[in-house]
């Protein structure tokens, strides 16, 4: 099987109104359908792109998280119609979503038919993202589609090698690593996230990092599409990285003879991770700095143990 992917590079970062940002959308979108892609991936923080095409942008994140939150519901809608209307998979980047009063960064996926198939909340915080008050989330899900199947890394998670482990120990073919990442850019700190979990996992990824001003905070970073390098040009490992148009094709059929000739997960031990990975997910929190705790229970790839926000 052969898909065409692609990465929707926004060209501005700012909008007049909400109507301009679903223009410019919709805009990318007809573009990507007329040469047959399949499957779309928006970058890191296009939820707050959108709430910044109606919200001042004196504004600082901290301050909005609530009001951002406030949108997901229109922001979700939206997309949802548009992958309806151009009949593509579609993944519209992150944005701010809220449980209680509690704020995480959630990425979702959306079918050709506009359904939503799941959510995937960042379950890796940088320091500013803990000092901004958010909470991480605690599952890892895989969805089957009709392309395969895709998992999620949202934001910092490219750079925790474990998320990319469990994505592709549930079977994830394909994953989709949406971030935003304050500038300067740095194309190693780049190459330290996703380039290397696809090497080490032998699955497809579509990463996007936001590039732009938003809310006075500069986000800088580039687009790519990444395979196994035996499937690359001169074994680099990228597909693409032009930043004016991301499209590739990916072959399933030769990603599954590269990993024949190669199988790495089939030389992991699955009873040392049931040993240890679990332990080291396990946190207690109950005098963390919001004064809360939670405990539930998370199983990932057969395991089950006990976890707490944070």
């Amino acid at each position: 099987m052969k898909i065409k992917a692609a990465n929707v590079v926004w060209q501005a970062t700012s909008f007049r109104s909400e109507q301009d940002f679903w223009t410019e959308a919709s805009k990318h979108l007809q573009q990507l359908q007329r040469k047959e892609v399949q499957i779309a991936l928006f970058p890191g923080f296009t939820g707050l792109l959108h709430a910044g095409s109606f919200l001042p942008a004196q504004n600082r994140l901290p301050e909005i998280l609530a009001l951002v939150a406030a949108k997901k519901g229109a922001f979700d809608k939206g997309f949802s119609e548009l992958a309806q209307e151009y009949g593509m998979y579609l993944c519209p980047g992150t944005t701010v979503s809220q449980r209680g009063n509690r704020f995480s960064i959630t990425a979702s996926l959306f079918d050709p038919q506009g359904k939503k198939l799941g959510e995937q909340q960042q379950t890796h915080l940088s320091q500013q993202e803990k000092a901004w008050g958010l909470e991480r989330g605690e599952e890892l899900p895989v969805w089957a589609t009709g392309l395969g199947r895709v998992g999620i890394a949202a934001g910092t998670d490219i750079w925790h090698p474990e998320v990319s482990r469990i994505l592709a120990l549930q079977g994830a073919e394909l994953v989709l690593a949406p971030a935003a990442i304050p500038g300067p850019y740095n194309p190693w700190l780049q190459v330290a996230g996703m380039w290397q979990q696809v090497q080490q996992n032998q699955f497809f990824a579509l990463e996007n990092w936001l590039d732009g001003n938003i809310f006075g905070s500069n986000y800088e970073g580039r687009a790519l599409i990444l395979a196994p390098c035996e499937m690359t040009p001169g074994e680099t490992g990228y597909l693409t990285r032009e930043q004016d148009e991301q499209i590739a094709q990916l072959d399933f059929n030769r990603r599954r003879e590269v990993i024949k000739g190669y199988p790495l997960l089939a030389h992991l031990n699955p009873s040392l991770y049931q040993g240890y990975l679990p332990g080291l997910y396990e946190r207690d929190v109950t005098n963390d700095a919001h004064g809360y705790t939670e405990k539930s229970n998370r199983k990932i790839s057969g395991f089950s143990y006990q976890s707490s926000n944070s």
